[in-house]
């Protein structure tokens, strides 16, 4: 299969029928003569297609070196330096955010590590499967180059997903200084008002910074100006608008420029050429550009790097199939089902049922499901007043609250379960241990005392429900 390639935008090669950037995806063809911006709004992957270079990702970061085959990913505004060797050849996709937003949204707030050229071959099998989806992406690209296909998006959303899957970074990174953070809003603010005036009084009173950090900022990181920064994204949004109806003046005025002399001359700096040039070079069809006679079989080797991931096919693994016989007896008794989710409620701590929301909960779900036991713990805690003294220093016992719980609980329609667990602190032999509540966790001072209580208790419960139901 051929692969030819076309005039495209300031010298680049765009491969493709056209080089519409307010598409959502397209490709370019990168050489070493080409010019490149140290940044972009788009999310880009980068696919060496033969020699080599070298790259570097960050601010006065790491210089790698990059050699055919090699992928790797250019995050939303990533400082990116790019060098080719004379004969080297590199395939770009570049993703727009608007594209990012309706299919991945992770990626806007998260960063892609992707780099196979700081591993070895035998760690390669992620990047294997991006370099396969990406090649089978550019071939859907070139069949049906007048259009982005259902089946071109399906392949970009294949590849958004590896990049989500496999090279997402949990946390987003941060930059050394935190300037880069810090210009964030200020970046953020200049997208989203990008058809107002804006100022850099503008901007530091919106990101609470100073007019001079903000300078330094773009200057450092984005290698632009703050002005220029917005007559780019302007220019970005009229480029667009360049192949609709709008006049020019209705194009300066929905981009933000204040008039069409301020378009024209941001388009003459930063396109070469007039906006009115522009779009009568936009209208006119493209055209195959008339190679030497030897290069056109010189680009078929170099997109053949690429191809031949497209022509393999992963292993797919078969599930094993298990077969089994059963046998039913369609006339045979059905057993009863034990409704073993309607046996217990844990209902919490006595005093709660004291609590007036709480028992319209209770008597709800006892309506709904009907629950055999409710079972209470903290019967014994001191919030029940069940055990106190009198003036005299004598231990009274009150089963008031107690009462009004397992009352509550028969009303309901259950049996109580009561859980005798922590130890009224006028029995405690020691109060050193206790929980967030009344409850105090400790042997009885006396056996005797503590036998008494118990004693009483079931006693009294049994006088007033019956004795079987004390014993049930």
């Amino acid at each position: 299969m051929e692969y030819r390639y076309i005039a495209g935008f300031r010298g680049k090669r765009i491969m493709g029928q056209s080089d519409k950037r307010q598409e959502d995806f397209w490709f370019t063809l990168l050489r070493r003569e080409e010019e490149r911006a140290l940044w972009h709004p788009e999310l880009e992957l980068i696919f060496v297609l033969k020699g080599t270079g070298r790259v570097c990702l960050t601010q006065n970061g790491p210089v790698y070196r990059i050699n055919e085959g090699d992928i790797f990913a250019v995050n939303s505004f990533q400082i990116l330096e790019l060098e080719l060797d004379g004969d080297a050849y590199a395939l770009s996709l570049s993703i727009s955010l608007h594209y990012l937003t309706s299919i991945s949204p992770e990626l806007l707030s998260h960063k892609v590590n992707c780099r196979s050229f700081l591993y070895p071959k035998d760690r390669q099998g992620l990047y294997d499967v991006l370099r396969r989806n990406l090649a089978r992406a550019f071939q859907a690209q070139y069949k049906y180059e007048m259009r982005q296909s259902l089946s071109l998006k399906n392949r970009i959303a294949a590849l958004l997903e590896n990049l989500v899957q496999y090279f997402r970074e949990e946390e987003e990174p941060q930059p050394e200084g935190g300037s880069w953070e810090r210009l964030k809003p200020a970046i953020d603010y200049i997208q989203n008002n990008y058809r107002d005036p804006i100022t850099l009084e503008d901007l530091s009173e919106h990101t609470f910074l100073s007019r001079t950090c903000i300078s330094h900022s773009f200057r450092r990181y984005l290698g632009v100006s703050c002005m220029e920064y917005l007559a780019r994204v302007r220019i970005c949004h009229a480029v667009r608008m360049m192949y609709g109806r709008e006049t020019l003046t209705e194009i300066a005025y929905n981009s933000g420029f204040p008039n069409v002399n301020a378009m024209i001359k941001a388009f003459k700096q930063y396109r070469g050429m007039t906006p009115g040039e522009y779009r009568k070079q936009a209208a006119q069809p493209q055209t195959a550009l008339q190679p030497a006679a030897e290069e056109p079989d010189e680009m078929n080797h170099v997109f053949s790097s690429l191809m031949n991931y497209a022509l393999e096919d992963p292993e797919v693994k078969q599930p094993k199939e298990t077969v089994r016989e059963l046998m039913i007896d369609l006339e045979g008794r059905k057993p009863r089902i034990t409704q073993h989710w309607k046996r217990i409620m844990n209902a919490g701590y006595a005093r709660e049922l004291l609590d007036g929301a709480r028992q319209q909960e209770i008597i709800l779900l006892q309506k709904q499901i009907g629950f055999e036991y409710i079972r209470v713990k903290g019967i014994l805690d001191d919030d029940m007043c069940l055990l106190r003294t009198d003036m005299n220093g004598n231990r009274v016992k009150n089963f008031t609250y107690v009462d009004e719980a397992i009352d509550f609980i028969v009303s309901a329609g259950a049996k109580p379960m009561v859980e005798l667990s922590s130890m009224p602190r006028l029995l405690a032999r020691s109060v050193s241990i206790s929980s967030m509540r009344a409850g105090v966790f400790s042997y009885p001072e006396s056996l005797e005392a503590w036998r008494d209580l118990i004693q009483s208790l079931l006693e009294h419960l049994a006088e007033r429900h019956g004795r079987e139901r004390v014993r049930g």
